[in-house]
Formats: C-alpha cells, sequence, structure tokens
C-alpha cells in the first residue's frame, strides 16, 4: 500500500482461462481488511468446480476496486 492512506477493503477478481484466452472459471471477491501504509498483505481465495477435462493455460488476478480511510 503506497498511497499514503489506510485501505480498508478490496474488490479481486480471479479468473483463469484456456489456451485461446477464454474463462474457465471466474470469482470476484470483496474482503474488509486494514492495511496501513506502506504494508503489504495476502488475500487468498478459491475458485472451485473445476472438471478434469477443463484446460487451464493461465490465471490472473485484478484489483478491481478498494475503499480507504
Amino acid at each position: 500500500n503506497l498511497t499514503g492512506r489506510t485501505v480498508e477493503s478490496v474488490e479481486l477478481r480471479a479468473s483463469v482461462v484456456d489456451l485461446e484466452g477464454r474463462p474457465v472459471k471466474q470469482r470476484t471477491v470483496v474482503r474488509q481488511i486494514n492495511l496501513e501504509p506502506n504494508k503489504v498483505m495476502k488475500v487468498q481465495f478459491n475458485i472451485d468446480g473445476f472438471k478434469s477435462s477443463d484446460v487451464r493455460a493461465n490465471a490472473t488476478v485484478e484489483l478491481t476496486a478498494a475503499k480507504f480511510k
């Protein structure tokens, strides 16, 4: 957090895509946090429901929103 302000919540979107870049699974989560300036933290979550036949070529996580104090 290099903003100089405390982050109180974040929204993250995770996506797993196949070899052609098409989404296989996506998930959006909102986490209530208290992240002080100049600090870092890990946010973990699962994307469930994959079939054994699903091709998983790449995974991305995007920060889609942040709420500051």
